[in-house]
């Protein structure tokens, strides 16, 4: 049916087509995120609450505008960017990375405070941090996630 070089030709091909499928995979292998890292969602809820009082909790609504999975400093990390609001206020959140089981970010605050986040994903599933409000070190919150429904990379 096909001529001897026909079929030279198709074996080439195939060849070819699975180098690069072979290379390609390997580029995105390399690029997985370590086991345990916490699998960012686009919207989410967070609540805090000044340390050390049992006032009612602030909420906050984070919804994720960008992210990008990138190597920092030896690690493969989630980058990520976007917009938080309240019933009253509204801020950006910068600076957002996810390495392995922790997560920072800071929001910049539209009454011009700006809030610097750590926590981490707890085995139950919640995100837990704490708060500082940047340039008032003695201002400090606890906080949480609004759901336990946070998964890691396995």
């Amino acid at each position: 049916m096909f001529g001897r070089i026909s079929r030279a030709f198709l074996s080439g091909t195939i060849i070819l087509a699975g180098s690069a499928a072979i290379t390609f995979t390997s580029t995105v292998t390399a690029n997985a995120l370590p086991r345990g890292t916490i699998e960012l969602r686009e919207d989410f809820d967070i609540y805090q609450r000044p340390s050390g009082t049992n006032d009612s909790p602030l909420g906050f609504h984070v919804h994720v505008d960008t992210s990008e999975t990138r190597h920092i400093q030896g690690d493969t990390a989630i980058l990520f960017e976007g917009a938080v609001h309240t019933a009253t206020l509204e801020g950006d959140l910068r600076d957002g990375v996810i390495r392995n089981g922790s997560l920072s970010f800071v929001i910049h605050w539209d009454d011009q405070k700006t809030g610097i986040y750590q926590g981490d994903r707890y085995f139950d599933g919640y995100l837990r941090g704490h708060t500082v409000e940047q340039d008032h070190s003695s201002r400090t919150a606890e906080w949480w996630s609004g759901d336990n429904g946070w998964t890691a990379t396995t």
